[in-house]
């Protein structure tokens, strides 16, 4: 497939409903990256639909890690597939691989929106009703308030065992993900395709009563 070209499309059972659901993959020249394969699978009949991203010519496991302490670092472009991890430890965010994880275009920035939007639906959900886990959600918000203003440094890290995510700024760097890490991630997507993991996207791990930013 060359970019430029028309999208290519395949039937394919929805995971969804069971019904026919179609895949179309369309090769597009991002800048910057160079060629990416952008996939949509999507149900006519559920109305089922999910997105996939990956890099055409870097197949080799990846870290990328960026520091961010001042709001220009927040618009680094980042492609994160659906086999990515993307790991941000001071706000205590994780964004795992899983069958219905999406891969997407985007920047750090976009990454804090995401999350905070899986906040705040958190908080409105009918499931939220405890006093003490919509508070530490709230305390979620604040922290990646002041880390959008450049009050919390912290730093972005990005893992990727198949090459298929990748990160591009001032403070980025590309490192060589370890064969330990690597054998460690493989297995966990493994995992998922076996069905012996649970469904697996955005992750906020609980913070200790009274936690807060640090400065």
């Amino acid at each position: 497939m060359e970019a430029g070209k028309n999208n290519v499309g395949y039937a394919l059972e929805c995971p969804n409903c069971g019904k026919n659901a179609r895949l179309v993959e369309h090769l597009q020249e991002i800048p910057h990256f160079g060629k990416a394969i952008i996939t949509t699978l999507a149900c006519e009949k559920c109305s089922y639909k999910l997105n996939d991203v990956m890099i055409a010519n870097a197949k080799d496991p990846v870290l990328y890690k960026a520091e961010v302490s001042e709001k220009k670092d927040l618009e680094a472009k980042v492609i994160r597939s659906s086999t990515g991890t993307i790991r941000i430890d001071r706000l205590g965010i994780s964004i795992e691989p899983g069958p219905a994880a999406e891969g997407y275009i985007t920047n750090i920035e976009g990454i804090l929106d995401r999350v905070e939007s899986a906040t705040k639906a958190l908080i409105s959900s009918p499931g939220t009703d405890e006093a003490d886990e919509s508070k530490l959600a709230r305390k979620e918000l604040e922290r990646i308030k002041k880390a959008r203003n450049g009050e919390v440094p912290f730093t972005v890290i990005i893992e990727d065992p198949f090459g298929n995510s990748a990160m591009l700024g001032a403070k980025a760097k590309k490192m060589k993900l370890g064969p330990e890490e690597t054998k460690r991630l493989q297995a966990q997507l493994e995992g998922l395709d076996s069905g012996k993991e649970e469904e697996k996207d955005i992750e906020l791990p609980p913070m200790p009563e009274g936690a807060e930013a640090e400065e």
